[in-house]
Parts: structure tokens; sequence; C-alpha cells
């Protein structure tokens, strides 16, 4: 019982630590701070990484999420550079992000079936077709890498909404919640780095992720604590 208490306790700190570190994040990108951004955005990734051990065994450490974490936090420092190359290499982090995300998703629930999901990646396409005309011109080297992360977003947009639909759980509402706020969040960044810059787009940007990747966090704990139940349940029967 002490040592739940003493988890539950550090579960809890360590929750406020991510909620400041995205505060500070959220002042510095408005101020242009990028010395703050080198100092602090680092951090966000690996609180949300500490948490997540805190409260899952060893067993059951999903090796997809603590992936897309690495490479998100790799894309974090990238995207904190103005220069094309490292937004292109932030680019291509956040690809192999998203898909050890997709990865996990599939796994870890039914697969939707073809109808549901070509349903669900309309609002997806739409989004996409739109950024990609506004920006198509200016992106240069970094197109395919958008295009690629784009069709990336539509699989997981898609998977994400059917799932919701076909079983509106925790689990399926966390995740689509995520998904939503990350292609807005992509939205927002690509329209201010290739097309229009506005302060407080950045702002927006950062409070968005720093939201999207805690419900995602939340999304892999409630597949874990949904396992435990069925073993649990397994094992009295």
């Amino acid at each position: 019982m002490g040592f739940e208490l003493t988890k539950i306790w550090f579960s809890e700190k360590i929750k406020l630590l991510y909620l400041l570190i995205s505060l500070v994040l959220i002042y510095a990108e408005y101020l242009k701070d990028v010395n703050l951004l080198y100092l602090v955005k680092p951090l966000l990734m690996p609180t949300l990484f500490f948490l997540y051990l805190l409260n899952v065994s060893k067993k059951e450490i999903s090796r997809y999420f603590v992936l897309a974490l690495f490479f998100m936090w790799i894309a974090n420092i990238c995207f904190i550079s103005s220069e094309k190359n490292t937004m292109v290499l932030g680019i291509l982090n956040t690809f192999l992000s998203r898909l050890s995300v997709l990865i996990l998703i599939l796994k870890c629930c039914k697969p939707p079936k073809t109808l549901p999901f070509i349903i669900g990646t309309f609002p997806f396409v739409i989004i996409f077709i739109t950024v990609l005309g506004l920006l198509n011109d200016k992106l240069g080297d970094a197109f395919y890498f958008v295009l690629l992360n784009g069709l990336l977003v539509i699989l997981l947009g898609g998977v994400a909404l059917a799932n919701y639909f076909i079983a509106t759980n925790r689990i399926n509402t966390y995740v689509l919640i995520s998904v939503i706020l990350f292609t807005f969040m992509r939205f927002i960044v690509a329209i201010d780095f290739y097309y229009l810059s506005l302060p407080i787009f950045r702002p927006i940007a950062i409070a968005i992720f720093s939201v999207a990747q805690y419900l995602l966090y939340m999304a892999v704990i409630s597949i874990n604590q949904e396992k435990q139940l069925n073993n649990n349940a397994s094992a009295v029967s």
C-alpha cells in the first residue's frame, strides 16, 4: 500500500511538471526565445516517458509508444530551428512517430472494416488537400515528406474515427481526440512556417501538442488497464 501511495504521489508531481514545462514552452514560443526553447523543449517528451514508466510494469511497456515518444523528441528539437533542412528532419521524425502510433493502435485495437475506415478518412483527406493546396508551391524539398506525413495522418485518422464510431469507449475517445488535435496542430505549424506567420500560431500549436501527447499517453495507459481487467476476469473464470 505504501509503495502504491508513493507511486501515485510521484505520478502527480510528474504530471504537474509536464504541465509546467508546457506552460513555459507556450511562453517561450510567444516570445520566440530560442535559447529558452532549446533548454526546455527537449524535456517535454522525457517527462511523459518517465510518467509512463511509473504507471506501467516492465512487461507492459509498449515499444511502439516509447518509439513514438523518442521520434517526437527528436522532431521537437528539430522544429526549434527555422532552417529548412532541420525542418525536413523534423517532418521525417514526425512521420516515424506517427507510424509507431499507427502500429500501436492496430496491434492493440481491432482494425476497422473497410467502409467505416474509408468514411473515417474523409475529414482528414479534406484537411490535407486544403493544406497541400495552400503550401504546394512553397514546400520545395519538403514536399514528399509532407505528402508521406499527410497520407499517414489520413490512415491514422481513418482508423481512429472508424474505431470511435464502432465502439465509443474511453480508449477510442482518447485516440480520436489526440489525432484530431495533432492534425490541427500540424496544420497551424505548416501555415506558420510556409504561408502566413502570426505571433499567436506557435503558442497555440505547442498548447495543442502538449494536450494531444498527454491524451495519447492516457490512451496507452487505458489499453494497459483494459488488458489487466481482461486477464483478471480470465483468471477468475
